[in-house]
């Protein structure tokens, strides 16, 4: 019995001793995706936003995310009439990091309804990567834009909604975008506002709008309430809102719907590691380039309403 005793004594000790062994463990290296976000819509110049992607265990903050854009890379846009452009860094406000100045911008060729548009990145390191994409040919069919204001949602703030008709005879794929004029320098997506027509083809739809900030880099330095009103989904009077109504392509569906559903879901948009359908063409690349076709439209919600 004493030698059972001793030998699990015995055994514990060895198992304590194993536990206070320090273990070294070397991550396994990973070249940093390249991520390209481009689009060209309507009566509109294209902008073309390119990046590194950040390690999964680096820290990430505003300055780590703004050092990440590529300035050196050579971006070059083509109609499908063979005129061609090399895109510049500018400043736009269509993209935070436009903002800064680090989107390449267009000055020359502006896209055109049903027109197709090729996308050429040519990065410091010689790696080539294409992509194209088409403008559709018709603009969104909205009948109304209003404030349920019977139905707030919490205190004094709304939802807004529009009314728009689908057409039946053609695959329409959607996406929306605002801005509270006050608030927004950019228009940024609303939540879960990619989707297509599968469900309602050639129907009148009601759908809701619901603000996303674009980001929220910005809002350690605000005060509680200044922080509040910036990070609202909703609207409240004494707002002017910017709507951005689009339809677009295919690829433009296939990439931000499943990424949308992710972020809505509560996952980090700066900590996702799954690669999505990407209409970029070229090795250890992710990102999308876009045709829209976009309306804008301005609400003004009186404070009298």
């Amino acid at each position: 019995m004493k030698k059972i005793l001793w030998s699990i004594v015995i055994i514990c000790l060895f198992l304590f001793w194993a536990c206070e062994t320090p273990i070294g463990m070397k991550l396994p290296g990973k070249k940093n995706t390249k991520v390209i976000e481009g689009w060209i819509e309507n009566d509109q110049y294209p902008v073309v936003v390119v990046s590194n992607s950040l390690s999964y265990y680096s820290t990430i903050g505003a300055e780590e995310v703004l050092a990440s854009a590529d300035k050196n890379a050579k971006v070059y846009i083509t109609d499908e009439d063979g005129n061609s452009e090399q895109l510049a860094l500018g400043f736009t406000t269509e993209h935070i990091f436009g903002i800064v100045g680090a989107a390449y911008v267009g000055k020359t060729i502006k896209g055109k309804a049903g027109k197709e548009y090729s996308l050429y990145v040519e990065d410091d390191s010689g790696q080539v990567f294409t992509a194209k994409a088409r403008i559709p040919q018709q603009p969104m069919l909205i009948d109304s834009l209003f404030f349920p204001v019977n139905t707030a949602v919490y205190d004094t703030f709304y939802p807004m909604r529009i009314i728009f008709q689908d057409r039946p005879e053609t695959y329409d794929c959607y996406r929306f975008f605002c801005k509270i004029t006050h608030l927004d320098i950019a228009y940024s997506p609303i939540r879960l506002g990619t989707f297509d027509d599968l469900t309602f083809n050639g129907k009148q739809i009601t759908y809701e709008i619901s603000r996303s900030p674009l980001s929220n880099f910005n809002i350690s330095g605000m005060t509680d309430s200044v922080r509040e009103d910036y990070s609202r989904s909703y609207f409240k009077p004494g707002d002017t809102i910017v709507l951005r109504a689009t339809l677009t392509d295919t690829a433009t569906l296939k990439y931000w719907f499943p990424l949308q559903t992710d972020i809505f879901l509560g996952s980090n948009p700066f900590l996702i590691t799954k690669h999505y359908p990407t209409n970029i063409e070229g090795e250890n690349v992710t990102g999308i380039f876009s045709g829209y076709h976009a309306r804008y439209d301005t609400l003004i919600f009186h404070k009298d309403n």
